[in-house]
């Protein structure tokens, strides 16, 4: 009994911890601020490419052979009419940046956030995938 509701106050706690730092973003964030500087440098770097695997499955770190490999990779679909695309394990791919989302990011349009999506994935990604699939198929979604 005790541990459950030490367990419930400590989630209630963490909430509240969680509003006063969205009230920090909402009262320093978006004014020309150190605070709001040293945030949005932090958001850039989590938003680099800092790896990829080649066509020809080598593993590449540098910013330019990067650049070279996207490149080559695109140019070598234009006029081209593919009826497949090279591709990865889709459910693995799904799944892995479905974990890079933070659990209490806000809902999407649908109104589930990140954390209702990851616990019910065994149930829902064969759908997923085929939805992607279709999309890319059909341009529809």
């Amino acid at each position: 009994m005790c541990l459950e509701q030490l367990e419930k106050w400590s989630l209630i706690e963490e909430s509240a911890m969680q509003q006063k730092s969205r009230a920090t973003w909402i009262k320093f964030g978006d004014s020309n601020t150190k605070y709001f500087t040293v945030v949005m440098k932090e958001k850039q770097q989590q938003k680099q490419i800092l790896e990829i695997t080649s066509l020809t499955r080598m593993k590449l770190q540098d910013p330019r052979a990067n650049k070279t490999e996207f490149a080559d990779f695109y140019k070598s679909l234009m006029g081209s009419a593919a009826t497949t695309l090279p591709t990865v394990n889709m459910l693995t791919q799904k799944y892995e940046a479905l974990c890079l989302i933070g659990d209490h990011k806000a809902a999407g349009i649908d109104g589930y956030n990140a954390i209702f999506f990851k616990k019910v994935w065994p149930i829902i990604k064969e759908e997923v995938c085929e939805a992607v699939k279709e999309f890319f198929i059909t341009g529809v979604l």
